[in-house]
């Protein structure tokens, strides 16, 4: 999986922060009062437009669900590469958000899961007032889930003499 790094703001003008950015063309953007698109996520939301603008970016590449620490390592990086445009991001107006979101798999048959974030990563993130949020996804949700059993035939009564069936 990889991290994203999530910026939000309700009055967070997106185009103008992104129009002097680097990163532009590589974010996923949304603007507020654009239409939410599907039926479902209306629902789920309660309403039929987004309260606020933003955009989201990878921060690490894809990689082993199970191993947080070459994600980790990573972000350290880009939280190093991008550091000017970060603290541009820091001053940016209509900011109220700012998260990096480290994904995972919940591992099948597990009855916990715990991941270290190191702290040269708290260190970094803390550079810039970014808040770290951990997103544990279903295994179900990314591999395939098995096919339902076919429906089995009714069960015949027994004819059997002596069976707890037919001695009532």
């Amino acid at each position: 999986m990889k991290c994203f790094l999530s910026v939000r703001g309700r009055d967070f003008d997106i185009d103008k922060f992104l129009s002097k950015s680097p990163w532009g063309p590589a974010v996923h953007c949304w603007r507020r009062a654009a239409p939410i698109e599907s039926e479902v996520g209306q629902k789920l939301a309660g309403r039929k437009t987004l309260r606020d603008s933003g955009f989201q970016l990878a921060a690490s590449q894809e990689g082993d669900d199970s191993e947080i620490k070459t994600q980790v390592r990573q972000v350290v990086r880009f939280l190093e590469r991008h550091s000017r445009e970060l603290r541009r991001l820091k001053r940016a107006k209509g900011v109220e958000s700012k998260q990096l979101n480290f994904g995972i798999i919940w591992p099948r048959n597990a009855a916990i899961v715990w991941r270290l974030f190191s702290a040269e990563l708290i260190r970094s993130a803390g550079k810039f007032d970014l808040e770290i949020e951990f997103s544990v996804y279903g295994a179900t949700q990314f591999r395939p889930l098995r096919k339902k059993p076919r429906a089995s035939s009714p069960k015949k009564k027994s004819s059997l003499k002596g069976s707890p069936a037919t001695n009532a």
